[in-house]
């Protein structure tokens, strides 16, 4: 009798509670949403008492922060990032004296890498490296993968490079073309407009654009021959018809040299 009893009080509420169902389907939004709202309202200190109660077990004072000061905490963060500034800056020169190395890969020579404080197009470059790191007046500079310029004036922490295209720059060169055995020398002058001239070349002498340009090897400056440019134009002089009158364009753009590196063939 009692099982039955239970059995007609669960068919009940199955009944109610699928009743209950149907209507909530059935409820326009407006009302059900009220419903909702309702028992937000009506369950929220409830509700709310799990979220709060890890905080209110937590007293005052209660961690034990086994830490720095904030203070303490900046100036060691900030050393950090000066490190991880000064490790990155490392990386890169090491990127670059490797790159520079690799043009004298059986010579025994000093790379010193420099950053560029000053430029004056077609003339100089100031470069943040002087005397103290072992800068001297005649050294030649990379730039760009060619040779740009010889160091002209220095101080203690800086020096001028004097650019191939400046008008004081006097550079002995060889000319030179792939498969072409013999070479021709000249000396390789600034027009301070972004060019270059070879004179003293006779007309005798096989000179074509195209043909490459490159620093003559010096003995204690350079230990071997460099790229500086390119012949683009070659035909006889005005004023002296047997002799060439050569334009040469430098390979390097002045614009996009970040940095330059002093090359020391021999340690003083």
């Amino acid at each position: 009798m009692a099982r039955h009893q239970v059995k007609k009080t669960k068919t009940k509420l199955f009944i109610a509670l699928l009743g209950l169902s149907l209507f909530l389907l059935f409820t326009p939004q407006r009302i059900t949403s009220s419903l909702n709202f309702f028992f937000v309202q009506l369950f929220k200190p409830a509700l709310s008492i799990g979220k709060e109660l890890p905080y209110r077990l937590i007293k005052p004072g209660s961690i034990n922060y086994e830490t720095v000061s904030r203070r303490e905490y900046n100036r060691l963060w900030a050393a950090y990032k000066n490190l991880e500034a000064d490790l990155d800056r490392l990386a890169r020169d090491y990127e670059t004296l490797a790159g520079y190395k690799a043009f004298f890969p059986n010579e025994e020579i000093l790379v010193t890498t420099a950053g560029i404080i000053t430029y004056q197009q077609d003339e100089y470059l100031s470069i943040d490296k002087g005397t103290s790191h072992g800068i001297r007046k005649g050294q030649y500079i990379l730039g760009q993968n060619t040779i740009i310029g010889v160091i002209g004036e220095t101080s203690s922490t800086t020096a001028r490079v004097i650019l191939v295209t400046d008008t004081k720059s006097n550079i002995p060169v060889i000319i030179s073309r792939e498969g072409k055995s013999k070479k021709i020398t000249g000396n390789l002058k600034g027009t301070g407009l972004g060019s270059c001239k070879i004179d003293l070349v006779s007309t005798s002498q096989d000179v074509k654009p195209g043909d490459t340009v490159l620093a003559e090897a010096i003995p204690g400056k350079l230990p071997a021959s460099r790229v500086i440019g390119e012949v683009v134009r070659a035909w006889p002089s005005e004023s002296s018809p047997l002799l060439w009158d050569i334009t040469v364009l430098p390979i390097y753009r002045a614009s996009d040299l970040n940095n330059v590196a002093v090359i020391t063939p021999e340690k003083e």
